[in-house]
């Protein structure tokens, strides 16, 4: 199994973002993705057993969330790049994973709540799902919070992301200057 799990996110507005942190940003979450499974692609493809790529986009790829833009752009990119993959191999399982908030260094200014997940709910929730699906938030909570979401209007949509999305960069400020450490 390949296992694309590769990404940095900074919850801030764009306009505060600089040129390094916008490439930094764009290339992490994009790049290794696609070089990693061109250099193995044929290798998986030559294997006897059912091999499997995994990539990990994110929730925020679909759904996307102010304060995250970038992050939110480069996953749809993971997404689209992994579900077009899925359409060419046939012997290959190709998985794009959007899953919500996982517990990582990545989030570790989020707060728990009933939707963050542990590291392992999530790997186990995908691993039920390989073979069966080629897109899929995982988690049965990621997945309700998910058709919540998008299943109400956009305008109701724009006005409750903008919400999260500002609630997310002061719990990220308040972080920053409680542990002194920019890099949350």
């Amino acid at each position: 199994i390949l296992v694309n799990n590769v990404g940095t996110n900074k919850v801030n507005a764009f306009g505060d973002l600089n040129e390094a942190r916008l490439k930094e940003v764009l290339i992490l979450n994009t790049v290794p993705q696609v070089f990693m499974t061109k250099m193995l692609y044929k290798q998986l493809e030559a294997r006897p057993s059912r091999p499997a790529i995994v990539s990990l986009s994110s929730g925020m790829g679909i759904l996307p969330i102010p304060y995250h833009t970038m992050y939110s752009a480069t996953k749809a990119f993971s997404d689209f790049f992994s579900r077009s993959l899925a359409g060419e191999c046939s012997n290959i399982d190709v998985v794009s994973l959007r899953p919500g908030y996982v517990k990582t260094s990545l989030t570790a200014w989020k707060k728990k709540d009933f939707f963050v997940i542990q590291p392992n709910e999530c790997a186990r929730a995908l691993m039920k799902k390989l073979g069966h699906e080629k897109v899929t938030f995982g988690h049965w909570k990621h997945r309700f919070y998910a058709m919540q979401m998008t299943c109400m209007p956009s305008w109701l949509y724009d006005i409750l992301a903008s919400k999260i999305g500002y609630s997310e960069l002061q719990a990220r400020l308040t972080a920053i200057k409680a542990l002194g450490n920019s890099d949350l």
